[in-house]
């Protein structure tokens, strides 16, 4: 079943998505699993990026901009020395996410071939690297608006030493274990990617012909691939307890659709300083709130305004079976689950059935425009704040579409009945 998923960071490449994307490329749609956002949403993504772009533009911020190169690394930080060939000036940028989302920018100029950055990083993290002659920043498909395609590399405190002789992305990095490990994690994941990257002609193709069997097919192959790579990065991280960068390859992968036992598992296996560390932290969180939205907890309840601006009570259809379901109006594999929701609710609406819709959408005329033409004739509500709305924060939604089965009392008794498996459990329980 393809999804959109929400972005973490920008990506080598973009493949699965609408997680601030789906599960294909399709919108920025792809699902940030494995190192590339992979496969379901890839035409999305060219409008989402764009979104994203905007975005990130306006919440990036300019640590530094210094002349030369920086002075020599303190003790306890990193110092990254590099030598660029083909650049004898310019300047060179170095991009990452920090722990509050915001991208954080630095930059130096080129000396001689030469360059130098220094600091602290709290954790292991992904970084970016790129050169040119402006300040620019990189997209989800990791390249900057020039199309210059950047340096994905994992920082620690440490010397670490960066040779450029060709296109920067093919740099040689040397002196960071973490960035070994990264290298080691690209080979694992590599294979399925390629496998899923070879399905992206063939689903567009099918996407474009409206082929559901083809669509169908496919979804089932790729979720296939996408099982094997799951259990490949699982099993690397569990072998690998006391590296934060086993941390990272769950939190990158593992958090959109939490197995909760499989992340309770890994979890388990790190060593106290990996749970101690930022994406342990990420984990633990995960894992706190896949447990209060599991199959036979009460929902957790909220406030929200509907289409017309009025504040709708998720408790107030207490009493009735209810779909409480996430979607938005550019989530393509939500607009094509939206036909088995209608009929689900014009067979089922007179049998103690209702549907409750919240829309991860940022522009009111977007979402009212499609609950019409979908023609979705039940309750809708939205804040307007895409990823960061507070009922998908509260129920831990990373990817869409996502619903949950309520029973009467307003416990949760079923999670994604897609396509024919939402009238089939409602066949049961409302003879």
């Amino acid at each position: 079943m393809k999804s959109c998923f929400a972005p973490l960071r920008p990506c080598e490449k973009a493949t699965h998505c609408c997680q601030i994307v789906l599960k294909y490329n399709f919108y920025i749609c792809s699902n940030v699993k494995g190192l590339f956002w992979p496969f379901r949403i890839h035409f999305l993504i060219v409008l989402m990026n764009k979104i994203i772009l905007f975005v990130f533009a306006a919440s990036i911020i300019l640590s530094g901009c210094h002349r030369g190169n920086k002075s020599p690394s303190v003790d306890g930080g990193y110092s990254i020395n590099g030598i660029i060939s083909n650049m004898e000036n310019g300047w060179v940028y170095l991009q990452h996410e920090d722990s509050t989302g915001t991208f954080m920018q630095d930059s130096v100029e080129i000396d001689n071939h030469s360059f130098t950055f220094t600091g602290k990083v709290s954790d292991p993290s992904l970084y970016y690297l790129w050169a040119g002659n402006g300040a620019t920043i990189i997209d989800y498909s990791g390249r900057t608006k020039s199309n210059t395609k950047a340096l994905s590399f994992f920082l620690e405190d440490t010397i670490i030493q960066i040779n450029i002789t060709d296109s920067v992305n093919k740099a040689v990095v040397t002196g960071s274990r973490s960035n070994g490990m990264y290298v080691e994690y690209k080979t694992l994941v590599g294979p399925f990617n390629a496998r899923e990257d070879d399905l992206n002609a063939v689903y567009e193709k099918a996407e474009e012909n409206k082929n559901m069997p083809t669509i169908d097919s496919l979804d089932k192959v790729y979720d296939g691939i996408e099982k094997q790579k799951d259990d490949a990065i699982m099993a690397y991280a569990v072998s690998n307890p006391s590296s934060i960068f086993s941390a990272w390859t769950i939190a990158k992968n593992m958090l959109y659709a939490p197995d909760l036992e499989a992340l309770k598992n890994v979890y388990g296996s790190f060593t106290k300083g990996v749970k101690k560390s930022m994406y342990g932290r990420k984990i633990k969180t995960a894992i706190d709130i896949a447990q209060c939205v599991s199959i036979g907890e009460p929902a957790p309840v909220f406030t929200m305004n509907d289409t017309a601006g009025k504040p709708i009570a998720l408790s107030s259809f207490h009493g009735k079976y209810v779909i409480l379901d996430f979607w938005a109006s550019w989530c393509h594999p939500c607009r094509r689950e939206n036909p088995y929701i209608v009929a689900a609710y014009n067979k089922y609406k007179n049998r103690n059935f209702t549907v409750l819709s919240v829309s991860l959408d940022n522009k009111q005329q977007d979402w009212l425009k499609a609950i019409h033409d979908d023609k979705l004739t039940w309750t809708h509500v939205s804040d307007l704040k895409l990823w960061k709305n507070e009922a998908a924060t509260m129920y831990g939604i990373r990817s869409i579409p996502t619903n949950f089965l309520l029973d009467p009392t307003g416990k949760i008794i079923a999670r994604n009945l897609m396509n024919e498996d939402l009238d089939k459990m409602l066949d049961k329980l409302l003879k």
